[in-house]
């Protein structure tokens, strides 16, 4: 019997699970499937900086040669290209800064929207105070390209990031490729400029389409993989 008894108690037992633990191991769970749910997800948005660039690289080669059919001088048409980059350099911040708060999907189809009312201007523009005027909401909100790759890299997982990038950046080419042959083709019909400029309108609106009906953005920051990090913060366990 003494034998037995000491046998009984030199067993090891398992230690039993306080409640410390069983939250940790839950929240572990849930945080391992929504991983799992997230990586798993397929993402395709390589077509919003190749559309876009497609009619942005459309219009752009011929500005120059729309100013002087409107009467700009070199120097008139060199200070409205200035303060295109002015526009551009003061407004990234501000609009960065409220595309985070309002969030990137929607921040991307605003500026999309505001964009191809600027570049529809351009083709109604009759004398070059038109044409300045058109360039200002084009020069404030033309952001696409730059919340296109917060709004991608918050579709992705970390490890699927550089590919989805690379897949931006050749998507982005190949529009900025094709643009140009297209733009400049129709610019030799009559009211080649105007037919260009309403194309890329409606190149931007459908871009606007695209990225609506793109899943909306998930929060990676409160991501964490357990086979990684080993065991979780404990503020995920005191609540």
């Amino acid at each position: 019997m003494t034998n037995q008894r000491l046998g009984f108690h030199d067993r090891q037992r398992p230690r039993p699970m306080n409640i410390r633990d069983r939250k940790t191991d839950g929240r572990r769970d849930v945080l391992l499937n929504d991983t799992l749910d997230f990586t798993t997800e397929s993402t395709e948005g390589w077509e919003i900086p190749s559309v876009d660039l497609f009619g942005v690289s459309m219009i752009v080669p011929l500005l120059n040669h729309h100013m002087k059919s409107l009467g700009a001088s070199p120097t008139t048409a060199g200070i409205i290209g200035s303060c295109y980059g002015i526009l551009q350099l003061f407004s990234s911040s501000i609009v960065g800064s409220w595309s985070d708060i309002v969030g990137h999907r929607y921040a991307l189809i605003t500026c999309i929207l505001i964009s191809a009312l600027g570049y529809g201007l351009l083709g109604l523009s009759i004398n070059i105070y038109i044409y300045a005027i058109a360039r200002i909401p084009v020069g404030i909100f033309k952001h696409s390209l730059s919340i296109s790759k917060a709004f991608l890299s918050d579709l992705v997982s970390e490890k699927e990031r550089p590919h989805v990038m690379g897949r931006f950046n050749s998507a982005s080419s190949m529009g900025f490729i094709l643009g140009p042959v297209v733009g400049g083709y129709l610019t030799e019909l009559q009211g080649g400029f105007y037919i260009t400029s309403v194309l890329c309108t409606c190149i931007f609106i459908v871009n606007a389409g695209l990225v609506w009906m793109m899943p909306q953005t998930t929060d990676t920051a409160n991501i964490v993989s357990p086979s990684r990090h080993g065991n979780l913060p404990d503020n995920l366990t005191s609540n």
